[in-house]
This record gives C-alpha cells, structure tokens and sequence, in this order.
C-alpha cells in the first residue's frame, strides 16, 4: 500500500509533458509556416519524448522503492534522458529557424535537476523547462 502511494505522489509530482513538448509549444504557428517542413517534423518529436517522460516518472520511483541499490543507476540513466530530451527540443527549435538551446545551459539544467532529485530523495521530480525558474528562486533569494 505504501509503496502505490509513494508511486502515485512521485508521478503527480512529474508532471506530463517533456521539454521537447514544452518548446515545440512555444513555437508560433507564423514560425512553423515560416520554417516550412523540417519544423512541422521536429515538433512531431515531442510525443516519443512525452512517452518517455511518462515512463521515467512510473518507473523511477518504482524500481528505487523496489531496490534501493538502484537509486544510483536510475538517478544516472534519468540524467542522460534529461539531456537528450533538452538536446532535442533544442534541435526543434534549430529547425524551426529559432536558436538552440546552449549546451552550458542544457548541462547547468539536467546537473540542476539531477540534484534537486537526489537531494530530496525522488529520482525525477519532472522540472523540465521550469529549471531556470528555480535556479533563479534560489538565486534571488541568496542574493537577499
């Protein structure tokens, strides 16, 4: 009983969609249009990353409450996942004519995450692109 409340807190905490999904919804139609067909197809990533966001947040908490000696393994296993979703959406926006997403900040975001999951015990806690709104809350608020 335990261990399905846990799984359910940790998937609402994930949220659903991927920062692929998150980007590709920030790209006006008027882009899309100017951009032509290579931006319509990135955009179209964004369901395989959804799925694999979904998946990371069922699974992750699961197999770290079913073997703690995991928690490693998944913690790393989410972190290349975060990156190559954030490589995407940044290639997403390549080919819709809009510029990428550094690599500096792909990796500040996904070190970010990968703390905050670890610090708190949770392997995932779903930031996505909200990251830097984070880093700038705690940022802020050690500057005070």
């Amino acid at each position: 009983m335990k261990q399905g409340l846990l799984i359910a807190l940790c998937v609402a905490l994930v949220g659903c969609s991927s920062v692929t999904s998150k980007t590709s919804d920030q790209i006006s139609a008027k882009q899309e249009l100017i951009a032509g067909s290579d931006c319509v197809q990135a955009k179209a990533s964004s369901d395989v990353y959804d799925q694999i966001k979904w998946g990371r947040g069922v699974l992750s908490p699961a197999v770290s409450v079913a073997s703690i000696a995991m928690a490693p393994l998944v913690l790393g296993l989410n972190a290349v996942l975060d990156y190559a979703d954030r490589a995407n959406a940044s290639s997403v926006k390549e080919a819709c004519h809009l510029p990428p997403i550094s690599q500096e900040q792909m990796l500040v975001d996904v070190a970010t995450n990968s703390t905050i999951s670890l610090a708190i015990g949770s392997i995932d806690l779903g930031l996505g692109a909200d990251v830097s709104e984070v880093q700038k809350s705690i940022t802020s608020y050690s500057s005070d």
